[in-house]
């Protein structure tokens, strides 16, 4: 009996020391960077119209705003980027949508943010107002954003405005600007236009689709919106936004939550935990790699986690 009791007592105070473990096993913090939704809206999947055509896209997230001075100038910061070729004494104002951006320097900043530009199709369904209509706010043409028709008479104060100032010309999922204030980059290349009317400037190299016009663009009268320029352009009306499909934002969120349960340092502790989060990561593939690589430099004072995050990235590049 006083046996038992002894062991029962071994068992409760191992159970104890246990618990104590665990609540102590804080994980590493990697202070990953991914995708964030705040300033994104959601724009559902399947079929719209472009004009007398069905097209398809699977659902994905768009940001609301065109792509900041501000937010590139906390890009510059982070990654030591030197400066846009800006002219000098042109009026910039954060809130302003960044420009003499070429292709290169969109994508860079959309991957910096673990996102990517749009294609041409996803745009097209961001803009469309309600049941495809011609313009965000609808198939009649009103001052409802920066376009040249804002500027009648007054031509050489014409400029850029704060994004998200045309409340009347929001799109039907709440992107402002997809109309006027500055062009913005998409990743498809001239043969995926979808206004063969649309120009396509000349100049060596691949050119890109641009969209939606800009402060200097007259829109009365004009239905595509939509240009092709090779990708080293570099405009005084040329900006960008970004987009994050939504079966890849998913897959980021469990990505994300694998490698914070590589971040408990006691295995034994975590073991069941820890070998689900290692098996997901391998089934994730290629796609975990650019975040286990972040995850890597990251974990830099903590050598036992790059050692895991290390054999789980050639698990990978095995295969197995």
């Amino acid at each position: 009996m006083k046996l038992g009791r002894l062991a029962l007592g071994a068992a409760g105070l191992l159970l104890l020391v246990l618990i104590v473990f665990a609540m102590l096993d804080e994980p590493v913090s990697l202070d990953l960077r991914g995708a964030e939704l705040e300033d994104m809206v959601f724009v559902a999947g399947g079929a719209f119209r472009v004009g007398a055509t069905l097209q398809t896209v699977e659902a994905f997230y768009v940001d609301r705003f065109e792509v900041t001075e501000r937010e590139w100038a906390r890009f510059r910061k982070a990654t030591g980027r030197g400066p846009l070729p800006y002219w000098k004494g042109l009026r910039r104002d954060p809130d302003d949508p960044v420009r003499y951006v070429n292709l290169q320097d969109a994508k860079d900043f959309a991957h910096w943010k673990g996102k990517e530009l749009p294609t041409n199709l996803q745009w097209e369904r961001a803009s469309q107002g309600e049941g495809g209509k011609r313009f965000p706010w609808g198939d009649g043409f009103l001052l409802a954003a920066n376009t040249a028709e804002l500027w009648e008479g007054q031509v050489e104060s014409w400029g850029v405005t704060r994004v998200g100032t045309f409340e009347r010309g929001r799109s039907a999922v709440g992107a402002y600007d997809m109309i006027g204030n500055v062009w913005e980059w998409t990743r498809s290349r001239t043969d995926e236009r979808l206004h063969v009317t649309g120009r396509v400037e000349e100049g060596q190299g691949d050119r890109f689709i641009i969209r939606g016009g800009a402060f200097d663009t007259p829109i009365r009268g004009r239905a595509d919106l939509e240009e092709a320029v090779p990708a080293r352009t570099r405009r005084w009306d040329l900006g960008f936004r970004c987009v994050i499909a939504e079966a890849a934002y998913r897959r980021q969120e469990r990505i994300f939550a694998a490698l914070r349960e590589l971040g408990y340092r006691h295995g034994w502790l975590h073991g069941l935990a820890l070998k689900a989060a290692e098996r997901d990561l391998v089934d994730e593939g290629e796609a975990a790699l650019p975040y286990l690589e972040q995850a890597k430099q990251r974990a830099g004072n903590h050598p036992w986690l790059q050692e895991r995050i290390q054999r789980i990235i050639e698990r990978i590049h095995g295969g197995s």
